[in-house]
């Protein structure tokens, strides 16, 4: 506490000299102080506790007395923690006592916290900020009247607008069948497409572009979600229909499960050709007749490979069709192996049995 002295003096002149001086001092005596506690409890639950303390101080009054004004609810609060109120304003004066938190404590460590996390990620910050200021340079400036006016036309009484404004919240109608003729809604190409094809009806496509596929472009998935609509087909019929698709035919089956699975990683398509490249070698070494694809057709490997990837056996023609396709896909795989620092074929061989080495030791 902080005593205040104020001292005034009255003088009296008379012809020039002073003939009588008084002097008066007052000092503050009464001062009113409020401190706020929060006290954590065994439960973990805060709670708040308000102490006035009203200081007498003046030699008057014989030294310093200090009254504590404290709410009823407030001293039940200190019973409850510490079984009377004098023993709850002892710990009090006391603010390291471990049964009293101080407020500014968990503040002071989490700007503790943060100020370590904005030295580290200052650089980072710095970064951002150039970043953005290349941004504003490189991003055109839209002019102030212009995004006023787009901001009028999308969000002032856009339910009210009328002329071309009204393309925004009107929907667009779906197309009513004139007997058995219907317009698509959307473009997509279904209307090129349609007229091209000389048909009158979106679902008559599913029978047009098996002739014409190249008749209509479908760029992605999204294009492909508004065809299907159109077609009247859902999610999970064109999932369906995906499916029966590609077990249609052992032909599909194949590029789907063997050939574009090569573009995935894995190693069927590769294997086969390896398999018959060692086997032209081996009876050329040995002065064999020549290894056929006949041969490969009629052999155990290819048996098993067929279970391997749960193929169909194919017939001769369509299998030396196919394996044509086989050896350009072995082709251009191992030449992107040979652009790397593996410099031969043999070397390849080598890597692969030091793998499986290592492999065998773990």
């Amino acid at each position: 506490m902080t005593k205040v002295k104020h001292i005034t003096k009255r003088i009296k002149i008379r012809d020039g000299k002073v003939v009588d001086t008084k002097e008066t001092v007052v000092r503050k005596v009464k001062e009113k102080k409020k401190t706020t506690f929060v006290i954590k409890t065994p439960k973990g639950e805060a709670e708040r506790v308000d102490v006035v303390e009203e200081i007498l101080s003046g030699s008057l009054l014989g030294g310093d007395k200090i009254d504590w004004d404290i709410a009823p609810h407030h001293k039940e609060i200190l019973k409850r923690t510490w079984g009377s109120v004098d023993a709850g304003l002892r710990a009090l004066r006391n603010i390291t006592s471990p049964e009293v938190q101080s407020v500014w404590k968990p503040m002071w460590e989490l700007e503790k916290s943060m100020n370590k996390i904005r030295k580290v990620s200052k650089p980072l910050v710095d970064t951002q900020k150039q970043l953005e200021k290349v941004q504003k340079k490189l991003s055109p400036k839209i002019p102030t009247q212009l995004t006023s006016f787009l901001s009028d036309l999308y969000y002032k009484g856009i339910n009210n607008k009328s002329g071309i404004a009204s393309l925004l919240t009107t929907p667009i109608p779906a197309r009513k069948p004139i007997g058995a003729k219907r317009e698509p809604t959307t473009g997509v190409g279904l209307n090129r497409f349609m007229t091209n094809a000389d048909i009158d009806n979106p679902v008559l496509v599913a029978k047009a572009y098996k002739k014409n596929p190249k008749g209509l472009n479908i760029s992605g998935f999204i294009n492909l979600r508004t065809v299907c609509e159109q077609m009247n087909v859902n999610a999970e019929e064109a999932f369906l229909y995906i499916c029966e698709g590609m077990t249609a035919n052992n032909t599909r089956w194949v590029k789907h499960k063997v050939v574009k699975e090569h573009f995935r990683g894995s190693l069927g398509v590769i294997n086969l050709v390896n398999y018959y490249n060692e086997k032209c070698k081996q009876h050329h070494d040995a002065n064999k007749a020549k290894y056929s694809l006949g041969n490969l057709y009629k052999s155990d490997y290819y048996d098993k490979w067929v279970q391997e990837y749960k193929v169909k056996k194919m017939s001769y023609v369509d299998f030396t069709r196919k394996f044509k396709e086989f050896q350009d896909l072995h082709k251009k795989y191992y030449d992107k192996l040979l652009n790397t620092s593996v410099k031969s074929v043999d070397e390849i061989k080598e890597i692969n049995k030091a793998i499986k080495k290592v492999k065998l030791k773990e």
